[in-house]
């Protein structure tokens, strides 16, 4: 059958063929056109045939051959993508070590990737939302990565004095959810960095100069500006997410401070020390999905997904994704 010209239309590159059926029918479901490939050769034929707008490229497989014929498909895609023609990317890793995410960041400068789990699938509803957003630069939004209807809190704070009672609202609010209390502890601190990022890294004056950034973090502000804060739950994952309307994060920046922290080793710094590069390093390790949705000069948003894990370890064992999109300034 033919692929209706008005859809988006997506490649999607595995050697897995339970993950390309699987992908097939989520981005079907989703509204999007899939062709499939099961290889990099096959990928290169099909996009020589006809136009994707995004390209979906399994990073993970078995042969150490097949697996560098994917990762130089997605660089010669990535060479390509800053022209207006060229298809967005989104990379599917299984990864789960330091030296692995730091190839990620620094040498390979993948800003979208999602976590392929140990039975061939991935978040479905992620997945769906992460393609749609690639290719339609509708970015900002928590509640669409939740099903249902789910459970939504809404909070501002315009000061620092104002942090500690929403991080105890976080914390409350995913031991309700069902979460296991060190992943409730875990999503206070997330939220906690969330916040100190909006009050202390996020403002800016007219000429785009940051104001509090130097200050310690003990230091109290005061912003001319509210931060909006939400949490949200459905039966199987707790959202969270900080809004601040400056939009002062650069994408560059993101993907040097993560490059730079995973080849220092950071975690033994304090993140009392300050720095929005430190509180990204942070919040990927701390979440199972970290994305930011960044327009310049008008808003950034920070969204961290946790799976409601009964067990600390299964919230550990989980794998890591992240999202870094960008709209018009």
């Amino acid at each position: 059958m033919t692929a209706s010209p008005l859809l988006k239309q997506v490649l999607f590159v595995s050697a897995s063929e339970a993950l390309r059926q699987f992908g097939d029918r989520v981005l079907r479901s989703a509204g999007l056109a899939v062709t499939s490939a099961p290889s990099a050769a096959a990928a290169r034929e099909s996009l020589a045939a006809r136009r994707a707008d995004l390209v979906v490229v399994d990073l993970a497989d078995a042969p150490q051959e097949a697996s560098g014929a994917m990762v130089d498909l997605l660089g010669q895609l990535r060479e390509e993508s800053p022209s207006p023609q060229g298809p967005r990317l989104l990379a599917l890793v299984r990864v789960r070590s330091a030296d692995h995410f730091r190839a990620l960041f620094s040498k390979r400068r993948i800003t979208n990737f999602l976590a392929v789990g140990e039975d061939e699938t991935l978040e479905p509803r992620e997945l769906a939302v992460t393609a749609q957003k690639l290719v339609s630069r509708q970015l900002f939004g928590l509640s669409r990565y939740l099903g249902g209807s789910p459970r939504l809190e809404t909070m501002e704070l315009d000061r620092s004095e104002q942090k500690d009672a929403v991080v105890d609202r976080a914390e409350a609010f995913a031991v309700e959810a069902g979460c296991h209390p060190r992943v409730a502890q875990q999503i206070a601190i997330a939220v906690d960095e969330l916040v100190t990022n909006a009050l202390y890294n996020a403002p800016v004056d007219v000429k785009g100069a940051a104001l509090y950034a130097h200050l310690p973090r003990s230091t109290p502000v005061k912003l001319d500006q509210r931060i909006v804060i939400q949490l949200a739950s459905d039966p199987h994952r707790v959202a969270i997410s900080a809004l601040d309307p400056f939009g002062s994060l650069l994408p560059d920046i993101v993907m040097d401070y993560l490059s730079r922290c995973f080849a220092e080793r950071s975690p033994l710094m304090s993140p009392q020390r300050g720095g929005a590069g430190l509180g990204l390093y942070y919040l990927f390790n701390l979440l199972h999905s970290f994305i930011i949705d960044l327009e310049p000069g008008h808003a950034t948003e920070s969204i961290g997904l946790l799976d409601i894990s009964k067990s600390y370890r299964a919230y550990a064992a989980r794998g890591r994704s992240f999202n870094l999109f960008v709209g018009p300034p």
